[in-house]
């Protein structure tokens, strides 16, 4: 009995040591391809953060043209983009172009829906609650000023 719990317990750990050598070694000799999609993607992500930074600089300085010029571009590449859809809101919001304005923020904010913290922040949903009350939408402007009022006591 003692013979076959030996032979049974080698013949264990026999397999259990090919599979792990099959498992270190499989990764070293399998040729993968390089995917494109995630190459384009992280080459999309670079090119946007920059686009970001140039954006807010041109915010600072006034250029609302530019502002909006680099937002479009942003916005029609990816439509859910959050990040320049306040942005966007936030120029139009400037500019008296209230509809637009509101337009923006609902593509950003839908359904009041949980987000970056700055998308979703207290003052953004203020000025959202503010535009849909001034448009006659008071219960969505009520969901607004009372997920600002949560998110402000959360910090």
């Amino acid at each position: 009995m003692n013979r076959i719990v030996r032979r049974l317990l080698f013949g264990v750990v026999g397999v259990a040591t090919l599979l792990l050598v099959a498992a270190v070694l499989f990764p070293l000799f399998a040729k993968t391809k390089p995917n494109p999609r995630r190459a384009e993607q992280r080459a999309w992500n670079k090119r946007r953060n920059s686009l970001m930074a140039e954006a807010t600089q041109a915010m600072a300085k006034g250029d609302e043209a530019a502002v909006e010029r680099i937002c479009r571009l942003v916005i029609d590449r990816n439509p859910k983009d959050r990040g320049f859809s306040i942005l966007l809101a936030e120029l139009y919001d400037k500019q008296g172009r209230d509809k637009d304005a509101l337009a923006a923020y609902s593509r950003a904010i839908p359904n009041f829906g949980e987000g970056s913290q700055y998308v979703t922040g207290p003052k953004t949903l203020v000025r959202y609650g503010d535009l849909l009350k001034k448009h006659g939408q008071p219960e969505k402007a009520a969901a607004a000023y009372r997920l600002a009022k949560e998110r402000t006591r959360k910090k």
